[in-house]
Order: C-alpha cells, then structure tokens, then sequence
C-alpha cells in the first residue's frame, strides 16, 4: 500500500428524503416525513510509529536480531566490550520507529442515519395548532485495519528465533507472515438518539391595544436524547496490555484506552412569545413601533437543572423604508451527556514540562522529552454554560426609494452585535495543571490533580544538591509525574462584538434578463477570553515566562478568528440560460502553535497565515422553461476557479479546513430534474 497521509478522503453517500400531506378535513392535517442517509469514507495514513511513549518497545535481550544480546547470541556486535553491554546481554529501547514494510493503515468510516417524523396540524376557532411525534438515529462504526497489537508484538520481539520481528534491519527486514502475527484490525461504534414530542398553538390576534392586534404562541416540547460508545475490545479494557499505567491498559500501538460508555436523559420545556404593537402611524413618516417578549424553560433530569431565559427585542420604523431594530435576549448550553458521563479516558502527551522538577533532575519526562498520561475526567458537577446577546442594527428598503422599474429588490443592512458567555466548559489543560502545582509547592501545598510517585533516593539526593545550590529557591523532592487529571470544569468566560453589513438586490434591466446579487461581511471588532483567576496567575508568573501567552485576554487574529470575513454571489437569467460566480475571502491571521523568531531579534513571532480568496463559477441551461416538456436543468461549474492553493499552517494536514478549502481546480456537471 503507498505510505502517507491521505488530505482527502473517498467518499461514497446515499440519501433518501419523503414527504406527504393528507387532508383529513377543512381544519385537518396529517403530515409526516422519512430521511435516510449512508455514507461509506476510505482513506489511509502511514503505519504507526512506535516511540518512547510506548514502554514496550523495549526489544528484550533475547530477541534473536539484539545486536546488544547476551554472548553467544547470533547477532550480537563482535568484540563488545562486556562492560558496556553485560555478558547477559541488554534491553533496548527503540525510539521513533515506524515499520514502513507493514504497509498503511486503512480506515474505514460507515455512517448510517435515518428520521422519521409524523404529525397533525389544524386549527380550532381561531387558533392554529399543530402536534408531532420524531424519532432519529445515527450509528457510527470506525474500523482501522494495519494495527499493531502490543501484546502480539511483545511476544514476537522476545523471540530468540530467527522467526522473531526484527527492528533493527530497516525496510523490508521482516516479512508480511511475520506482519500478520501481530496485525489486527480497530472498531469503534457509536450510536446517538433523538425522540422528541412538540405542540404549539398561536393566534394572531388574541386581543387588540390602542396600536392594534397582538399575537401569541406558546408551546411545549420533550425530548429523549442518548448515546452510546462501544469501543473495541484492545481498548475498552476487555483486553489489557498493562496495568502499571493508565495509559498501558490500551493493547493497540498508537492509541489510549477509552472504556464503553452511554447515558440518556429527559428534557423537558415550555415557551411563549407575543409581539405588541406600540404605535401604528401613516404617511411617509409612520414611527410604527413593536415589541417583541419570549420566553423559554427547559429543565435536564440527568442534572436535575432548570433554566429559564428571556428575549425582548424592539422593531421601529421611523420611514416607510427604514427599518431600526434592537434585541436583547439570554440563552444557555448545558454539558453535553459525554462530558457528564463517560468517565475517565487517558492520553499520552508529548512536551509536558513539570516546572518543579525538570531543572532538579533534568530526566526526560519532566523536561517534556517523554509522554506524560492525561486523565480527562467527566464531570457531574458541572453548570450550564450562559449567554448574554445584544443586537442593533438598521435595514433599508432603498427600492420604494429610488422607485426604478428596473430595480426590483435593493436592501442594505448594517448589524452591530455583542455576545457575551460565561462559565465556558473546557478541559483545564496537563501543562495548566503542572503549572498550578509549581505555585501550589512553593506554597507549600501540591495540586491534587497531579499525581506523583514517591520520591526515590535519586530525586531526594538531586533536590538537596539544588537546595544547597540555590538558597533563595528551595524546593521540597517530589517524585516522576504519573498521571494528570484534566477534569472538564466551568473554566473562563468571553466577550464578542463585532458588525454584520449586508447588500441584497434584484435587478431586471429591460431586454438583459434578471441579476440576483448578495453581499455579507463581517468585522470581528473584539474578542476577549477572561481566564479564571487560576490561569490568570499562571500568566503573571515571571518563572513561566512566555509559557502561556496564548491565554493572553485579546484573541482576534490568534489561532484563527480573523477580522473579516465576506461572501459575495452574482447570479444572471434570462430565459433557459443561467449564469453566476460566487467569491468567499478570509483574512490573514496568525498560528500560534508555531511561534518562530521570524525576525531574528530574539523573540518569537507567531507564524503569519495569509489571506485567502476563493471563486467559483457555473453556466446552466434548462430545458423546458417554457413548459413545452419536462423540466431538465444541465449546469456545468467550475470550482478554485483561479485554483489557488490554502494557506500554509503549522498542521499535520498542512492547512485549516475550518477555515480554507485544500481542492484546486475542480470542474463538475450536474443534470436535475423535476416531476
């Protein structure tokens, strides 16, 4: 198989949707609808690596290709001095070795979801009403094949035949019989839920002020949501490689255990809403003025928490054409059923630095050269995440202006928001918590998500020889670090702003046909992350220096969040012909995971990601316009029309999908038709 990494998948979907109305009576509706979707993605990477985080890549001394092994062993150096490799032989520890001649690993995604939704709707007087009853479902099953089995591998490295795996003889130094010793195949299946019920009745005129009538509608709603996760047995714990670590329970090279979870809750709610005239004018200068009140409620049972969120908002027009409007409303986001319930699930991380120790006994794992497990916690304490929304902003109707026969739609709209959120959930972070622990032990306590080994002689005879070194930093022994606990809490709170400007309009010049064009842009004005008091007094402290600028409060332009954004389309008709282009611009912005001394002065700059600009275009004909047949649209498009090529970041797929597209040139006919 080719080695490497696949940047774009293949991918195979199927889709199915139904609808259907039947009138029962006059005031009597059944109606419901059917989704189906399948999609099957194959792709590929390189074989695993195996390195030093995977303590059982030790090839033991009686692996027959040991050239370290015991005297006498058929491969072992000649002449090697006994006292740098005892008669007995050594272990040997591999480090960043990928064994290309086992081929890539194949990966294979099978996603399957259906819905299903049936209902009523009528009316009753002088209200309207309608009911239905929902169920969907998604099963996910993820199957990578070309893994290794760490124990399977275990067994074959303690060969002292020539049949055992050897890793010291580069490509192609074993072979695939020996490969399909230790070769297995992943599968993860995940499976999610959704049964909901919903009623509402609104009545647009339940009673009438001085400025007219006043329209209501209130509802309820109840859904059952649930999910489910069943990992393979190599990783769930059913198969164990090791207990000596959290991370070793994992019998699959290259990947942390997770064990089998699922969880379900209840949600039930309520709403209302009701929209008042206030003024009602006449002429060219109405002053027409609305309000609008709504409420909602919902309440978890899994938590046993409530919430109830309000919105006002205001509609004035102060001209025919001249639109003012401002709201304001609050809303909330609960943890979702994983972070609450899936227990404990380890990584191993690279780069850790545990700032007590690594300048005492410069090993490799304090200094962030070897994996540090990772526990991630659920968490059942946690609380809501809340929202704060302002919006204002003003929409003009420039064609009752400008009054032009050729000017069908022309609205220009310009939006100032600001949305503020608070209690955000997030992991608080292995290096956060290493740190922490360095301010907790110069005080003279520890942070309780670190945990330690016992300090050995060797770290207690290193911490007295930096004690006596260093009078004004003493530091009390503290052993290896064997696993952080990185719990999701309520961690920080943020703050956007930022205007939203818009630009539609329709235009039919005598004899050219029709012009459709869209314009919307967003500035980023503001976004500020105000970090908890604990990471905050790790960004004050002078030891961490530089260490944690990425949690500095102001982050536009930092990992994303660029200033601008814009979208633009054009779209011409006339007759069975039909044109358009579309362009879709992103501004620079910086990476900070690469943070490079650009400059050469001795302090690091964040890497510059540039601007990107993509346009799309497609010419159609449709057949039948004129109702002389069927109606057949043929389009032919073009998209990366320029093929410009993604922005480089420091990535393993070497750009940001969030953000960019990686496809050039793309050309695609499509044939659609209606019946």
């Amino acid at each position: 198989q080719q080695q490497g990494r696949q940047l774009i998948s293949e991918v195979d979907r199927w889709n199915a949707y139904v609808t259907a109305e039947h009138d029962i009576s006059d005031t009597l509706e059944l109606f419901g609808e059917a989704l189906f979707y399948r999609a099957e993605t194959k792709s590929s990477r390189a074989a695993t690596p195996l390195d030093s985080g995977l303590a059982f890549t030790i090839v033991p001394r009686t692996n027959y290709w040991n050239p370290f092994g015991a005297v006498g062993s058929p491969n072992r150096i000649a002449g090697l001095n006994t006292t740098d490799a005892p008669a007995a032989g050594v272990d040997v520890l591999i480090q960043q070795w990928r064994p290309t001649d086992l081929g890539a690993r194949g990966i294979l995604t099978e996603t399957q979801t259906f819905r299903l939704v049936g209902g009523l709707r009528g009316e009753f007087g002088d209200w309207s009403w309608e009911t239905a009853l929902g169920y969907s479902e998604n099963e996910t099953t993820d199957t990578e094949t070309n893994r290794i089995s760490k124990t399977l591998l275990q067994a074959e490295l303690a060969k002292s035949t020539p049949d055992a795996i050897n890793p010291f003889g580069g490509p192609n130094a074993n072979s695939q019989a020996q490969w399909d010793r230790v070769r297995i195949s992943s599968t993860n299946t995940g499976t999610t839920s959704l049964a909901t019920w919903d009623g509402r009745l609104t009545h647009d005129s339940l009673f009438q002020t001085w400025a007219g009538d006043v329209g209501v509608a209130v509802g309820a709603e109840w859904r059952r949501e649930r999910y489910a996760e069943d990992r393979d047995p190599r990783l769930d714990g059913t198969i164990i490689f090791s207990t000596a670590n959290v991370s070793g329970r994992s019998d699959v090279v290259g990947v942390s255990p997770t064990r089998d979870s699922s969880a379900s809750r209840n949600v039930y709610s309520a709403f209302g809403e009701t929209i008042v005239p206030l003024h009602r004018g006449e002429g060219a200068f109405p002053n027409d003025l609305s309000l609008q009140v709504a409420v909602r409620a919902e309440h978890f049972d899994d938590i046993g928490d409530s919430a109830v969120k309000p919105k006002v908002a205001l509609s004035w027009f102060p001209l025919t054409f001249l639109n003012v409007r401002a709201a304001w409303s609050q809303g909330f986001r609960v943890p979702n059923l994983v972070q609450l319930n899936r227990g404990e699930i380890s990584r191993l991380n690279l780069g850790v630095d545990d700032y007590w120790r690594a300048p005492v006994t410069l090993d490799a794992q304090s200094n962030g050269d070897a994996y540090v497990p990772s526990v991630r916690r659920s968490n059942p304490d946690q609380k809501n995440e809340d929202t704060e929304t302002v919006v204002f902003g003003v929409i003009a109707d420039l064609d009752r202006v400008f009054e032009a026969s050729w000017l069908k739609d022309f609205r220009v709209s310009v939006d100032y928001w600001r949305f503020e959120q608070t209690g955000v959930i997030a992991a608080f972070g292995d290096q956060e918590a290493l740190a922490l622990d360095f301010l907790e032990r110069r005080a003279g306590r520890t942070n309780p998500n670190v945990v330690r080994a016992a300090p050995t002689a060797e770290d207690i005879a290193a911490f007295a020889a930096w004690n006596r070194a260093n009078p004004r930093d003493q530091r009390a022994a503290a052993g290896q670090v064997l696993f952080v606990v990185d719990p999701f809490i309520n961690l920080d709170s943020q703050i956007a702003d930022g205007i939203d400007f818009a630009v539609t309009a329709r235009i039919e010049p005598e004899g050219w046909g029709r012009f459709d064009l869209d314009l919307e842009t967003t500035w980023l004005g503001r976004l500020d992350v105000v970090r908890n008091e604990l990471l905050t007094a790790l960004t004050n402290e002078p030891t961490f220096t530089g260490a944690f600028d990425v949690l500095a409060v102001d982050r536009i332009l930092l990992d994303g969040n660029p200033e601008w954004r814009t979208s633009a389309s054009v779209r011409w008709s006339r007759g069975p012909l039909a044109a358009g282009a579309s362009v879709r611009y992103i501004s620079s912005y910086l990476d900070i995971s690469a943070d490079l001394d650009l400059n050469a002065d001795g302090v690091p700059e964040y890497f510059p990601v540039e601007e990107a600009t993509r346009v799309n275009a497609y010419a159609e004909y449709r057949f039948g316009a004129d109702g002389s047949g069927p109606d057949v649209r043929v389009r032919f498009g073009i998209n990366n029309l320029f093929d410009e090529r993604p922005p480089l970041v420091d990535d393993a797929l070497g750009y940001d999908p969030e953000y960019h597209w990686l496809k050039g040139r793309e050309y695609t006919l499509s044939i659609r038709t209606s019946f």
